[in-house]
């Protein structure tokens, strides 16, 4: 067993989160701090398409507009979660800044909380206030990408990629919020278990953990999902383990097999979501022995979380139940999206292995929290990423990325439990009698010691193989791209959209081919004719399609325009497609930038 450590005293701590927090800032957000004019001001360009789409949700907000119509044109209905957006466009209209801005400001206020609670909780765990240093390492491990295939993400079919937990936190979207969420979630919960918290405050620790939860609903349904998997399975895997539960874990090997084996028989009768709820039945067991050891926690976490996403999930059953058009088009566009191949085990190496070396430290020292939570991430980690093999087949790879986040997440904080040293004798309780409750001394035989420290090498070395990918991509040109919103240009082309929203609150507004649509929307506000295909349809999209056919190709659909309501035009007076020439169309106002004339022209009745 490892010599205990003196409790590192409050400036130590302090230190260790400060120097975390500063790296990770160096890391995953100095890009915030120095693209652009200023910071926080603009939006990164990779991948943008999906975030422009998300912040029309945050600028209607912001716009004072709550409803949860399709973002872009502002008619029909949205299913998409849009909890998180509501609060930035919030957080935009209370401080009065841009979208943009507010995106920024809040996803990084939220990952700095993440990394300072994360720090704290492995200072607290270790006792060694220099294992907080390990804090940012979950965010900026690898895949090994650039060993397999020389660049630092993993192509595989279709739209599907694999890399690492950075992938998930440069876009700065719900997604990056709920993985800080969950940090902060497993950091407390991690907290609690060690520090022996019963009673009231157990109970209020539950409820405050199933409350956050059950918010990542109305963030995005992958990683509320995840967040589900990864608690519950967790503490299922406690109760039998620390149990000694040998009936129960039969039970629970029995209806895992059963779900596998006809999960691909009910897919198409029970639809995506309930089919995840399908594959949480193999935790019910340990779930039932964890009500009767701890009734209050169990019931008041699983209360709040289905108290707090009640909301979002029956909105989107509502959606569901009416036969939305939109959902089901999205249920078909998120299959054949396979992690099922070599490689995928090969990007798993860097969290896997230091789970496997852990996993066998905790069995030997008997330590079941530590066995259970790595138990319990590594089988929903591998659940869910192949949920295309027992029934969903939701972007199972979307499910690995965030799976692989999570895990190492748990693997660091479980390495910090173990550092700390602190292990206990099981209470076993239920259906059959334990054995072996006594903890290990800790003492390593001649060949154990050389072969754990061996293994620590080994997996020291693949992470550090890992960074590569991280080096990569802060250098990739691709990701230092930035959209300026206020930059001349893109200010005179809001300003000449939202004069057209005020003169005409309900017509649609589009833009020649020199425009972005998605750009106007975000610095104007108006109701424009465009919209995100995976995320809301509008009202009348056949028309809006026909109005975006003909701009695609460099015309004017004035038939569809005036089905769709799309009265305005906003026009670059420097466009090579000379919109402005049309008969049907009459000027309305010009508004000056640096090189140019934007002007605003309305269709004729």
């Amino acid at each position: 067993m490892p010599r205990p450590a003196t409790r590192p005293r409050a400036p130590w701590i302090a230190l260790s989160v400060l120097v975390s927090c500063a790296v990770y800032a160096l890391v995953n957000v100095r890009w915030d701090l120095t693209s652009g004019s200023r910071p926080f001001l603009s939006l990164r360009a990779a991948y943008g398409h999906d975030q422009l789409g998300y912040l029309a949700i945050v600028t209607n907000v912001a716009n004072g507009d709550l409803s949860a119509s399709e973002p872009v044109t502002q008619t029909g209905s949205s299913y998409y979660p849009r909890g998180y957006y509501s609060f930035v466009g919030l957080v935009a209209r209370t401080l009065g800044v841009h979208p943009i801005t507010a995106w920024n400001l809040v996803s990084v206020g939220l990952q700095i909380l993440a990394v300072a609670l994360l720090a704290v909780a492995l200072v607290v765990l270790s006792r060694r206030w220099w294992i907080g240093l390990l804090a940012p390492l979950p965010f900026t491990i690898g895949t090994l990408s650039m060993v397999t295939g020389g660049d630092w993400l993993t192509d595989l079919n279709s739209h599907a990629v694999l890399w690492g937990p950075f992938g998930l936190l440069f876009s700065n979207n719900a997604d990056t919020a709920a993985l800080m969420v969950i940090t902060m979630v497993l950091s407390v919960a991690a907290l609690a278990v060690h520090l022996g918290v019963a009673g009231g405050r157990a109970l209020a620790i539950a409820i405050a953990c199933g409350a956050a939860v059950g918010l990542l609903a109305s963030f995005h349904a992958y990683t509320f999902i995840v967040a589900v998997y990864f608690l519950t399975i967790i503490v299922s895997s406690h109760a039998l383990v620390s149990g000694r539960l040998r009936r129960s874990a039969i039970a629970t090997a029995v209806i895992l097999v059963a779900v596998l084996v006809a999960g691909p028989w009910l897919d198409g009768t029970l639809g995506q979501i309930p089919m995840f709820g399908l594959g949480l039945l193999a935790a019910v067991p340990g779930a039932v022995a964890a009500l009767r050891r701890m009734p209050g926690v169990v019931l008041g976490f699983t209360l709040a979380v289905l108290a707090f996403s009640g909301p979002s999930l029956g909105w989107l059953f509502y959606g569901i139940a009416s036969g939305d058009e939109f959902l089901s088009f999205r249920t078909v566009t998120t299959n054949d999206l396979s992690v099922a191949m070599p490689v995928t085990l090969l990007a798993s190496l860097p969290v896997l292995l230091p789970l496997l070396l852990l996993l066998a430290i905790s069995r030997r020292r008997r330590d079941d929290v530590s066995t259970a939570a790595l138990l319990g991430a590594l089988a929903s980690w591998i659940l869910l990423a192949t949920n295309d093999l027992w029934g969903p087949d939701a972007e199972p790879y979307r499910f690995w990325i965030d799976c692989y986040a999570v895990t190492a997440i748990v693997v660091v904080l479980v390495l910090g439990r173990l550092v700390g040293g602190r292990t206990a004798a099981a209470t076993p309780t239920g259906d059959a009698p334990a054995t072996g409750d006594t903890p290990a001394s800790g003492r390593y035989s001649r060949f154990e010691r050389p072969a754990t420290i061996g293994a620590a090498v080994v997996c020291a070395a693949v992470i550090a193989v890992s960074f590569a990918d991280i080096v990569e991509y802060q250098n990739d040109p691709r990701m230092l791209e930035a959209y300026d919103p206020h930059l001349s240009r893109e200010t005179a082309i809001g300003d000449i959209g939202r004069e057209a929203s005020e003169r005409d609150p309900e017509g649609l507004v589009t833009a020649d081919p020199c425009v972005d649509l998605r750009t106007l929307k975000i610095n104007s506000g108006a109701r424009v004719a465009n919209y995100h295909l995976g995320m809301a349809w509008p009202d009348d999209k056949e028309s809006i399609d026909d109005v975006l056919d003909a701009r695609n190709d460099s015309e004017i659909d004035a038939a569809a325009m005036r089905a769709s309501d799309t009265r305005w035009i906003v026009v670059d007076m420097n466009c090579q497609y000379a919109w402005q020439d049309d008969p049907e169309l009459e000027l309305v106002d010009t508004a000056s930038w640096d090189a140019g004339v934007i002007g605003l022209y309305r269709l004729d009745p």
